[in-house]
């Protein structure tokens, strides 16, 4: 009887926690979401570290983000080379000197995802997202969320998605693309500023 008595106490300890878990996790989620809905309009400067594994080192460089609900996103890297990707509305423009190519992400499904991927990630609307599966955890001064690919085309790219968020404002500070080839990218998220006027003129290339 003893035994069964402690076999029962042992179960509900383990339901109590993994149900204590779950709250937590939709509590954060919903901080965060409701934070993200706030934001209409976001600007801020990045640095971005490329590991590389197979060659063995790294690629740091650096630009400005800025974008705008719903889809709106302008991401320009200005060193050590220049180059612009634009996503705006169902189109993605990439500009690099005088080269300039326009794809309709309608068309294309797995670019569609990544676009998606990088504006649901500075923008925090990435828990909607059914392509992953969502774990996250309060930890010191911020909130980790690992987003795990649930779609066969997301699990080609990437084994996860690892997000860094701010808790006084709720707000991601660094990005980690972990890709499937042992590659991963780091995007940390420097003077953020949110809710400032956009000139809608810089979604276009000219």
């Amino acid at each position: 009887m003893y035994k069964i008595i402690l076999s029962l106490a042992f179960c509900l300890s383990f339901i109590l926690q993994i149900y204590s878990q779950e709250t937590d996790k939709d509590a954060i989620i919903k901080e965060i979401s409701e934070a993200a809905a706030s934001i209409k309009t976001m600007q801020c400067d990045f640095v971005q570290t490329k590991h590389m594994k197979m060659l063995g080192n790294e690629l740091v460089s650096k630009g400005e983000m800025s974008c705008s609900q719903p889809n709106k996103l302008r991401w320009e890297y200005l060193s050590p080379y220049t180059y612009t990707f634009i996503l705006y509305n169902n189109e993605v423009i990439l500009k690099k000197r005088e080269r300039t190519d326009v794809i309709d992400v309608n068309s294309n499904k797995m670019f569609k995802e990544i676009a998606n991927i990088m504006l649901n990630s500075v923008l925090g609307n990435c828990f909607s997202d059914k392509s992953f599966k969502v774990n996250i955890k309060s930890e010191d001064e911020q909130y980790i969320a690992t987003l795990l690919p649930v779609k066969k085309e997301m699990k080609m790219i990437f084994s996860r998605i690892t997000l860094h968020y701010d808790k006084k404002q709720a707000m991601v500070r660094v990005v980690e693309l972990h890709e499937k080839n042992g590659d991963n990218t780091i995007i940390t998220l420097t003077n953020v500023r949110k809710n400032e006027p956009i000139d809608e003129n810089i979604y276009h290339v000219k």
